[in-house]
């Protein structure tokens, strides 16, 4: 049987909402994932799939973001004061310090097994998030 490979464990001592079994870890907040996609049960392929291609898109996600980041930034100094866009990317920003996410986006990028799916503000943004 290959089940063994679709279940795993590991520490989770900085996440603090995370369940502990104090008894069984010795102290450590131990995590536990069992893979499986919704109604489909275990499929091993379909898993590994997923998981690369979460992978790949946060990585392209992480990418476009610093891009829009120095764009923010540009926009910022370039802007008078008083400009709405201004009270925008500072209040984004502030809520992006307060959720720990990147909050100041203009698209956003999800993907489950193989089903892509993007949205993005303007057609300039949209060409640069697809080089």
């Amino acid at each position: 049987s290959m089940y063994w490979l679709c279940t795993y464990f590991w520490r989770a001592d900085n996440i603090s909402d995370m369940p502990t079994n104090s008894d069984m870890s010795g102290g450590a907040n131990i995590v536990h994932a069992s893979e499986s996609r919704l109604g489909f049960g275990y499929s091993f392929a379909s898993n590994l799939s997923s998981r690369w291609s979460c992978g790949i898109l946060d990585e392209a996600c992480e990418r476009f973001d610093i891009d829009e980041k120095q764009r923010f930034d540009n926009a910022l100094q370039e802007l008078e004061p008083s400009d709405p866009k201004v009270e925008w990317i500072q209040a984004r920003r502030e809520l992006s310090e307060l959720t720990g996410r990147n909050e100041c986006r203009l698209y956003t990028a999800r993907i489950y097994t193989d089903d892509k799916f993007a949205m993005v503000v303007g057609v300039k943004r949209a060409k640069r998030f697809l080089r």
